[in-house]
């Protein structure tokens, strides 16, 4: 399963690295092909996958990226024109929230929702650095220019995060100005999982091994709705050819867990053999869910006792219940009654000798 996942990653990389250098040796700009092969990404059906495996990457990128801006930025030159800065950035705003305002008017919704979607999007994106960069690099603009617009892009940046915070209240005195009455709001729930009637109490599988693909022929036999989530592409297009519910990426992923709604599921079975897998893949189910019911595999006492107090309840060492399928089968051959193998089995699980989990030394 790590290796699988390390693989997906590098993948990306590589697809990100080869669309960008391809783009270059064309006279395009590195960033088009980035671009290109994200776009190419996002329409695959492993998308979703690709972008639970980047965001931390994303996230890494995005504060270098704005730490260099900050080291673009000239002080002096914001304090010497301060004038036409001021000047540039209520021309973007303006500009900016009139194209946006036009935009949504012309699809139809109202007026009041076309002026809080143009005051949340007035600001200047981050493509526009890479766009003014590259002016200055042909000579189109000037250097004095490239100045005034990073100084403006990065304040209009900055007073983004103020213009959408407010655009709750605006909407809220908008519609008591309109109505008369206090705005009514209304729970909107996350989107089920492909092939999931939406508020349906279901189960989710982590892992769809031969522990896995059991379990759910189980629930399909007892009619519970269940999605399966796999690492295996194979795997997944077999259930998918197949009809069953399921998402392809690691369980312990976030973005993954959200896909397959687990914020509305009433259990999570964790089938996967790695220790390290499961106990990443409850902590983060219950960071989402602290309500949801976990059955987890589990193999030694340190992974148990940690399970248990994360909330978890249903360990199931498959070893140990093993032992008790062998005991029941070399019963029945020696002749034993039914009534008479219960008793054993009963009177083994209460035997304290017999331990349910592997010792931490062993492997």
């Amino acid at each position: 399963m790590v290796n699988i996942a390390e693989a997906g990653v590098k993948n990306h990389i590589l697809f990100s690295l080869g669309a960008a250098l391809s783009t270059y040796i064309f006279g395009l700009s590195v960033v088009f092909g980035a671009f290109v092969i994200g776009l190419v990404l996002r329409e695959s059906r492993f998308g979703h996958r690709a972008l639970a495996e980047i965001t931390p990457l994303r996230d890494i990128f995005a504060a270098l990226f704005f730490v260099s801006l900050g080291m673009l930025l000239d002080l002096r030159f914001v304090l010497d024109t301060w004038y036409l800065i001021a000047a540039t950035v209520a021309i973007i705003i303006l500009i900016k929230f009139l194209v946006v305002f036009g935009i949504v008017r012309l699809f139809g919704y109202s007026g009041r929702i076309a002026f809080l979607t143009g005051a949340g999007l007035f600001q200047i994106g981050e493509f526009s650095f890479i766009l003014a960069q590259v002016g200055v690099n042909m000579g189109v603009i000037s250097t004095h220019f490239y100045s005034l617009i990073l100084a403006s892009a990065l304040i209009t940046m900055i007073l983004t995060p103020l213009s959408i915070s407010s655009v709750s209240w605006l909407y809220a005195k908008f519609t008591r100005i309109a109505t008369g009455r206090e705005p009514v709001t209304e729970e909107i729930s996350a989107l089920p999982a492909s092939g999931l009637a939406q508020g349906v109490k279901l189960a989710v599988i982590a892992g769809y091994g031969r522990v896995g693909r059991n379990i759910a022929q189980g629930l399909r036999d007892a009619g519970i709705p269940y999605t399966v989530i796999e690492l295996d592409p194979e795997l997944i297009s077999e259930l998918r050819c197949s009809g069953i519910a399921c998402m392809y990426g690691d369980a312990s992923n976030v973005h993954v867990l959200d896909r397959v709604n687990i914020s509305k599921a009433k259990a999570l079975v964790v089938t996967f053999p790695d220790p390290v897998a499961v106990v990443t893949t409850v902590k983060t189910a219950l960071t989402i869910n602290p309500k949801l019911k976990i059955v987890a595999r589990v193999h030694r006492t340190r992974e148990a006792e940690l399970l248990k107090s994360l909330g978890v309840a249903e360990l199931v060492s498959p070893e140990y219940e093993a032992s008790f399928r062998f005991v029941k089968r070399l019963l029945h051959v020696f002749g034993l009654k039914k009534a008479d193998r219960k008793q054993v089995l009963a009177k083994m699980r209460q035997d304290e000798e017999i331990v349910e989990f592997s010792p931490d030394e062993e492997v």
